[in-house]
């Protein structure tokens, strides 16, 4: 800790934070800082100061901060154990140092562990797509930050901002989906989608969905939603291209887009 005083007396002061969590000033004593947050240290030191001394200032800056240890497991690209700054949150250990969740790891289910207790968990979509920082907390020596195996899966296609295979959590709606993507696009037809459910896929196929009435629908594992091009769904059907898919043994098996009246 860097302490600057001046006024009836004045002093440049680094100071080293001990074991037990306290600095020695000169003539003013010790002063317990372990737990403070940052911000009330100096106040902290200057009501121990008040004491012995009149009309004075200071200021407080921090001149190194000493490492903590801590481990990240569970389906992280790079598990293992690291030194990192106190002033650490998740996120930045997470992706600075163990490279993010695995292919097979969640970015929805990210647990920080302390003391075998759960103290937060973070949902990386709600901080990476929404900005939102809620569970990215600071990081104490010995905390466990857990990454827990991929969730339920959706796939989202079309006129979209971001088309994606997304993870989901139970009980979210493709308006919750929809949100984490970004949303339609400019060109997109806003009052309709289209959803194949893996459970559905050999009796009704493709079920239309109609915005806003059901943008509440529960997702489940395998669906995949599909938003409509405003450009094309304007035109009558007989003059839509035509997207098909051709598999088995033929030369250059694939999917196609054909024009209007093809056979």
């Amino acid at each position: 800790v860097v302490l600057t005083i001046w006024g009836s007396v004045e002093a440049d002061l680094r100071l080293v934070v001990d074991r037990a969590g306290r600095i020695n000033v000169p003539r003013a004593g010790s002063i317990m800082v372990a737990g403070s947050r940052y911000a009330d240290v100096g106040a902290l030191i200057q009501r121990q100061m008040a004491r012995t001394f009149r009309n004075f200032e200071l200021s407080v800056t921090l001149g190194q901060l000493r490492g903590v240890r801590i481990f990240v497991t569970g389906f992280a690209a790079k598990p293992g154990a690291y030194s990192v700054s106190s002033f650490s949150p998740v996120s930045s250990v997470l992706f600075n140092k163990a490279g993010g969740p695995s292919a097979s790891g969640s970015y929805r289910n990210v647990e920080l562990r302390r003391s075998g207790k759960l103290v937060a968990r973070l949902d990386l979509y709600e901080l990476l797509a929404l900005g939102k920082q809620q569970g990215d907390e600071l990081v104490r020596a010995g905390d466990v930050i857990h990454v827990g195996p991929v969730g339920p899966q959706v796939a989202l296609i079309g006129s979209v901002n971001n088309q994606a295979v997304y993870e989901i959590r139970p009980g979210e709606t493709v308006a919750d989906l929809l949100r984490i993507a970004g949303g339609l696009n400019a060109v997109a037809e806003p009052s309709r989608l289209a959803m194949e459910r893996l459970d559905d896929r050999y009796d009704k196929r493709v079920r239309e969905l109609a915005l806003p009435a059901d943008a509440g629908l529960a997702l489940a594992s395998g669906d995949m939603v599909r938003a409509f091009s405003a450009a094309s769904s304007s035109l009558p059907q007989e003059r839509q291209h035509k997207r098909v898919q051709i598999e088995g043994e033929v030369a250059r098996p694939g999917e196609y887009i054909l024009p209007p009246n093809s056979t």
